[in-house]
């Protein structure tokens, strides 16, 4: 389930650059988000029957929650997902069109968020807490960015760049890219276990050190 909401979510992506690409047609994509919603009830209902039985050991029974948790993440993923085919097909209907700053914005956002996503998954299919950390550090910089971009969407507007449909458009975009790290993160600190929200804490303090030029990462 976490590698079809992640094939999903850069999907997406593609399909937003390239909306005339005929492996990612709208009817691909939904039969995606409709594979997704069947995993997450699926797996959902076997994990729930599992902890309610009393064959599990302590140990067993908190490992079938934090995968529980993380079905929830994927599952919230391809909703994400949906949501950025959606404003795609949109944009298609509606003729609308972004600036290069934009459409470079977009692009560096979602090129970190996919490659945080896949080393999430992979951190919580090995246990590589190295990986978990990276995810963490990445997120916090997907933060940033959100925010930097979102400035320089007002800055456009100030300057009658872009109009009221892009400008929608985009900040959904940012929106729903941003939101698909979080969830990355949530996967990263399921492996860290109980030092993951220590660590995210550390990370941001660590980050806002480096933006007055205090310290490295």
């Amino acid at each position: 389930m976490g590698r079809h909401s992640s094939e999903f979510f850069g999907e997406s992506i593609r399909f937003f650059f390239n909306p005339k690409d005929k492996e990612l047609n709208p009817m691909y994509l939904e039969q995606k988000e409709e594979l997704i919603n069947r995993l997450d009830s699926n797996i959902t209902d076997y994990l729930v029957k599992l902890s309610a039985s009393k064959n599990m050991t302590e140990e067993q029974s908190n490992y079938a929650s934090t995968l529980l948790q993380a079905v929830n993440d994927f599952e919230r993923i391809g909703d994400h997902a949906t949501n950025i085919t959606e404003s795609t097909i949109f944009s298609m209907e509606n003729k609308v069109t972004f600036s290069e700053e934009a459409l470079a914005s977009i692009r560096q956002i979602a090129d970190l968020t996919d490659e945080t996503l896949k080393m999430a998954l992979e951190a919580l299919q090995t246990g590589n807490h190295s990986l978990a950390r990276q995810v963490i550090k990445n997120e916090v910089v997907i933060d940033n960015l959100e925010k930097e971009f979102r400035f320089g969407h007002i800055m456009r507007l100030n300057d009658g760049m872009c109009n009221g449909s892009e400008g929608s458009i985009f900040l959904d975009m940012l929106s729903n890219i941003e939101r698909v790290g979080d969830h990355a993160v949530n996967i990263a600190e399921y492996v860290l276990g109980k030092m993951g929200t220590l660590e995210r804490q550390e990370v941001k303090i660590t980050s806002k050190k480096i933006a007055f030029g205090e310290n490295k990462f």
